[in-house]
């Protein structure tokens, strides 16, 4: 692929809307942003064609896009579960609703909670420290070093 080319699943890693200050059920979720859901029915649209468009005739398309919005607002910071997620859909036999796309995007959900190899054990009151780290931490607050 050429630097020029953009990846037909791409997405922008940055969340930023005009709708961020909406929520969704109250729990603080932005919606996912529309150019995001665009950008989702368009490589759907892609892989299946008109079998696509004709799931949804009668429907009307802002109110549709509205609820893929809400739906997949717990995905606004995961863009490689979203592209991972078109994918798989586009191999599938079946355009998927936005709860068959819920579901395969919840598979390729990546927690945002700290890894294990970062975490602070839990102090038992008997830890001891390396003086060498000691001493070094007391330089650099008193700014006799920098950090």
């Amino acid at each position: 692929m050429s630097k020029n080319q953009q990846n037909v699943t791409s997405l922008p890693t940055a969340y930023g809307s005009r709708n961020a200050e909406i929520t969704v059920a109250g729990d603080g979720r932005p919606p996912l942003r529309e150019d995001w859901v665009e950008r989702i029915f368009a490589v759907l649209a892609a892989g299946f064609g008109r079998q696509f468009s004709d799931q949804w005739s009668g429907v009307d398309p802002a109110e549709m896009k509205s609820l893929w919005s809400r739906k997949l607002a717990g995905y606004f910071d995961q863009p490689e579960a979203i592209r991972k997620a078109l994918d798989e859909a586009t191999n599938a036999k079946f355009p998927p609703n936005v709860g068959e796309f819920l579901a395969i995007c919840q598979k390729h959900y990546v927690s945002r909670r700290a890894d294990d190899r970062f975490r602070v054990p839990r102090g038992t009151g008997r830890e001891t420290f390396n003086p060498d780290v000691v001493e070094r931490l007391r330089d650099v607050l008193a700014g006799k070093v920098s950090a």
